[in-house]
């Protein structure tokens, strides 16, 4: 049996990283969240107007808790690179003419100041939720998935750290201090493509939308002993995902 405490001064907060995203000469540093829950990665209809990405118009079926949304989109491929190493891989996206994943002020500045062991390869830079631009889905999973993490057991008011091939990043639960509001994503747990049989590329994004509408290990028996650092691997680089 396990039991749970639950504080209510306690957030938390989702797994967000600061990658570069590249077509040709254009390319943009955001901010990109790792969804694990989604099968499909999305981008900004904005961005993807900045970095005069072409994309095929496809039709969409958005599957997500208790609503299913069918919408017209462009499908495009754009390279995500990370700004921490060299590590770079090419992902296909759909487009979102409002791509808001919430609205969480995280101080990870001050996180990190309090807190420099732990955090020490955290970014330190100050984000919000709706500065968020692409979000990256199982597709591209083995990209942004946390290969380790770490934390210090017994202490519940602090995120752990998340270490993918993009970066590291903060998840779980969070202090208040260090946070304001944070509203939940919804997570998309399927798609289905509809091909056009009309021309389906387009430059214009207008298409899409009427005008005025907003863009936008059980073996594990004895732990570490409360208040120690922890580092856990996940070692799933060779796992296959048949989405």
């Amino acid at each position: 049996a396990s039991s749970i405490k639950i504080n209510s001064k306690n957030r938390t907060t989702l797994p967000v990283l600061k990658v570069r995203i590249i077509n040709g000469d254009n390319f943009a540093d955001v901010w990109a969240l790792s969804d694990s829950g989604s099968t499909i990665s999305l981008i900004d209809e904005t961005l993807m107007k900045e970095l005069k990405l072409k994309g095929e118009c496809v039709n969409l079926s958005l599957s997500g808790i208790n609503k299913t949304e069918n919408r017209k989109c462009f499908k495009t491929t754009a390279k995500i690179e990370s700004l921490e190493n060299d590590k770079s891989s090419d992902v296909n996206f759909y487009s979102h003419n409002n791509l808001n994943v919430g609205n969480q002020f995280v101080n990870a500045r001050k996180l990190k100041s309090d807190n420099p062991k732990l955090y020490k390869d955290i970014r330190g830079e100050n984000y919000n939720l709706r500065d968020v631009k692409i979000v990256l889905g199982q597709d591209c999973y083995k990209l942004h998935h946390a290969s380790e993490t770490s934390f210090i057991p017994g202490n519940e008011s602090l995120p752990m750290k998340a270490t993918s091939q993009l970066g590291v990043a903060l998840c779980g639960a969070i202090e208040s201090k260090y946070t304001i509001e944070g509203n939940s994503t919804i997570a998309f747990t399927s798609i289905n493509e509809v091909r056009k049989s009309e021309p389906d590329r387009y430059d214009d994004y207008s298409l899409l939308h009427p005008i005025g509408t907003p863009s936008r290990s059980p073996k594990c028996i004895n732990g570490p002993a409360s208040g120690q650092l922890t580092n856990v691997k996940n070692n799933r680089d060779e796992w296959n995902w048949n989405i």
